[in-house]
């Protein structure tokens, strides 16, 4: 019998890190900082020691007077077309899921708020096929709990992602997870939560040699 895995979308499968960056850097442009994108480049490594967008603007700039309407803006844009474009996958991606699929069922599951846009990007990504089943859950509230809701009856075995939101989805769940640490937590954080990680280069094999055994 086929084993099942969910799978998280952005920074596990999908390198979204400069939609992140770029979007942030308008945003400052328009609020008037002078700056170059390139100030920017601590933004995900500071984000990816469990830190959030409002905390990074307060640590950079310390006299900063409206985080809060710059945050805003920020998750009203950062799923526009204009900046999902900017997205990539992994190196490894493609061969993953083509090797995944071949021995699992494999489940997409990915927080955005606007599903037209999603479902235009992973096409574009030509990744679609390789999922038994897509599902984008809201993105408020217990992202967790809204993944658990959508994959409980799926008979999951294993969840693969890269925050502590993946990690409680499996928990919820009660099964197996497998951390990467090349996404938006750095191999540093899942080691201080005592959670074994794994890059790009270790991924696929790693992820074999779990299947095998559940």
């Amino acid at each position: 019998m086929k084993k099942s895995i969910g799978l998280d979308l952005d920074g596990t499968l999908l390198d979204s890190k400069f939609r992140h960056q770029k979007l942030l850097y308008d945003i400052l442009m328009q609020e008037g900082f002078e700056i170059n994108i390139n100030e920017l480049n601590d933004f995900l490594p500071y984000k990816s020691q469990g830190k959030n967008t409002k905390e990074y603007l307060l640590y950079k700039y310390r006299n900063i007077k409206n985080p809060d309407k710059i945050v805003e803006k920020w998750i009203e844009n950062i799923e526009n077309l204009e900046y999902l474009n900017l997205d990539f996958l992994y190196n490894h991606a493609n061969n993953l899921l083509k090797d995944l699929n071949t021995i699992c069922d494999l489940y997409l599951v990915t927080a955005r708020k606007n599903k037209e846009n999603t479902l235009k990007q992973l096409n574009n990504l030509d990744i679609i096929r390789y999922f038994k089943k897509i599902y984008i859950v809201s993105n408020s509230g217990d992202i967790a709990l809204n993944k658990y809701k959508k994959t409980k009856n799926l008979g999951i075995d294993l969840i693969i992602g890269d925050t502590e939101i993946d990690l409680k989805w499996s928990q919820y769940l009660n099964v197996e997870f497998f951390a990467v640490n090349y996404g938006f937590r750095d191999v540093k954080w899942w080691k201080n939560k005592n959670i074994i990680s794994y890059d790009e280069s270790s991924i696929g094999k790693k992820i074999e040699e779990i299947i095998f055994k559940l």
